[in-house]
């Protein structure tokens, strides 16, 4: 029996099957372990520069100031990464070119993989940052070098399906990691999801190891015509580059600034965070698989010009939800605050909490709202006083 699972044991290590589960597994980690964070930290910070608070945070004026201070280094902390990515990108494609992927991909495992140990154990702003700092390089050793060894491994007619294929990795990665970080860390712990990403990770790093190492040959054909300076000159390729940096740079910043805006305003838990967060990812879903399709027939221009244009209504539109709080947002603020009494006043009690100081904290929230929105919380506060009376 042995022997007969050893060659397909080879097989399976010389297949393209391989290469596209390692490649698929390289994005999809990648992208988990940048989304996942964005529900968490918000919360998790939070509780770190105020240790001896305990219980849900409930948004009073004092707390907001401290909320919207806490943005600026929420910021910076998810700036980190694409920061190291961009120190590290041209690093990683010359060793790659140099060394080959092998080891770059091993690299890279390596690296993710301890960046996310160093996220579990972390207690502290200065060690969150260094965690991520490294997440991002390990992931631009293996985003890259997963591409080249897609590129290396199929021919030009394969290519596009394979690089499809891998790429649909960071798609299901931005799609279940807000709604599997928020929800791990209420319900199992903040290690938990950090736990799970390792877990893959590993799992990962074994297919890696199965792969044989291939007979890579160095090619410097044309390279003056793919040089980094002939590159930077080609006005389409500065202009794709504007609207990618304007796409990604919109959904990082939306990214970031959703959990805390929904915390302050609506004193969101974090896997309401993570739902919330979930429309930007199946939006991405959803113009991954249109957008083939939509080239071949209107052209890839009127595309970019039509995303630009949907780009733009859409933070507008987000502009105006922040700013004005529509009836949508009024009413599920309404039904939250008037609901709180009943679900938290139990979990309170638990916790040695009088039914006396929740009601005096559920005013307190009100009279903040109603000072903020003026008369639009009067009907909710009402609904309050005579659900907790």
């Amino acid at each position: 029996m042995i022997h007969k699972a050893l060659p397909t044991l080879s097989n399976f290590r010389k297949s393209g099957a391989l290469v596209l589960i390692v490649a698929f597994l390289a994005m999809f980690v990648d992208t988990m372990l940048t989304t996942v964070i964005r529900p968490i930290m918000p919360d998790y910070l939070y509780r770190l520069e105020h240790p001896n608070f305990t219980g849900a945070i409930i948004t009073n004026p004092q707390r907001v100031k401290q909320l919207e201070k806490l943005s600026v280094k929420l910021g910076i902390l998810y700036a980190a990464s694409p920061a190291a990515s961009i120190i590290t990108n041209p690093v990683s494609a010359w060793l790659a070119d140099r060394f080959g992927y092998t080891l770059i991909l091993y690299i890279g495992m390596v690296l993710v993989f301890f960046s996310t140990i160093a996220f579990t154990f972390s207690t502290s702003f200065a060690k969150l940052f260094a965690a991520r700092a490294v997440q991002g390089i390990g992931g631009s050793f293996s985003v890259i070098a997963a591409f080249m060894m897609l590129a290396m491994t199929f021919k030009d007619t394969d290519r596009a399906k394979a690089i499809g294929f891998s790429q649909s990795g960071m798609t299901i990665g931005l799609l279940v990691g807000p709604a599997i970080g928020g929800a791990m860390y209420e319900s199992l712990g903040y290690k938990s999801p950090f736990l799970l990403i390792a877990g893959v990770t590993v799992v990962d790093g074994v297919l890696r190891l199965l792969q044989q190492r291939p007979a890579e040959e160095k090619s410097k054909e044309n390279a003056e015509e793919y040089s980094s300076l002939n590159l930077l000159k080609d006005p389409y390729v500065l202009l794709a580059a504007a609207f990618i940096f304007v796409g990604i740079a919109t959904a990082m910043m939306v990214g970031g600034m959703v959990p805390v805006w929904l915390m302050i305003s609506m004193n969101a838990s974090a896997w309401q965070q993570g739902v919330a967060i979930l429309p930007q990812s199946v939006g991405y879903i959803i113009g991954s698989i249109l957008s083939p399709v939509l080239v071949g027939k209107a052209g890839r221009w009127r595309l970019i010009l039509v995303g630009s244009l949907g780009l733009g209504v859409s933070m507008t539109i987000a502009n105006a939800l922040v700013q004005e709080h529509p009836r949508v947002d009024r009413a599920l603020l309404c039904f939250w605050s008037s609901r709180w009494a009943g679900r938290n006043s139990c979990a309170n009690r638990d916790r040695g909490v009088s039914g006396q100081q929740t009601r005096l904290e559920i005013r307190e929230r009100l009279r903040y709202l109603r000072n903020r929105h003026r008369r639009r919380h009067d009907y909710c506060q009402s609904s309050t006083r005579r659900r907790t009376s």
